[in-house]
């Protein structure tokens, strides 16, 4: 069986851990836990080749920079609004959806028990850029409607009318 897993040069060698069912990423992190117990001749390095490996380290990559992404879409999202409106209160007006929809979909989430995945991860960007665009649209509509005289339950009704079916319509 050397010949199987062990190349003739003794350089390189296949270790084949199987499970009944997938590995975790904290299996992983014990098995790499317990390879750095085993002793290796000079140069001699261990990688892991499975997909439960590349998708948990992917996982992993994707949980580190969460964060970092949100914060630079936040700061971006709010430069573009800033010299938009030029007003911190009409910045608030437009962003507030936006705000209670990450809340409601992190909660929901949290209250169904859905777990963070790569997927999960990018909704909260998702939902900054699309809601962010929707609100322009309707904030944007809105001040044409105030501009042109009409009162606020006018424009508001106008731009509900006009720009709110076309927002529902592209969200759904």
């Amino acid at each position: 069986m050397r010949e199987s897993f062990v190349t003739n040069d003794y350089t390189a060698a296949l270790i084949i851990i199987k499970a009944d069912e997938e590995i975790e990423e904290k299996q992983v992190r014990e098995i790499d836990d317990a390879i750095l117990f085993v002793e290796t001749p000079g140069d001699a390095s261990f990688r892991h080749a499975s997909f439960s490996t590349l998708f948990s380290q992917m996982d992993r990559m994707m949980e580190e920079s969460q964060a970092k992404t949100t914060g630079v879409s936040l700061v971006l999202v709010f430069a573009i609004l800033f010299s938009f409106f030029r007003t911190p209160f009409r910045i608030i007006l437009a962003f507030a959806p936006v705000l209670f929809a990450i809340i409601y979909a992190l909660g929901t989430m949290g209250l169904v028990g859905i777990p963070f995945t790569p997927l999960t991860v990018m909704i909260m960007t998702i939902l900054i850029g699309l809601g962010t665009d929707y609100s322009v649209h309707f904030v944007s509509r809105y001040r044409e409607e105030r501009a042109k005289g009409f009162e606020t339950q006018a424009a508001l009704q106008t731009t509900t009318l006009t720009v709110g079916s076309a927002i529902l319509t592209a969200s759904l």
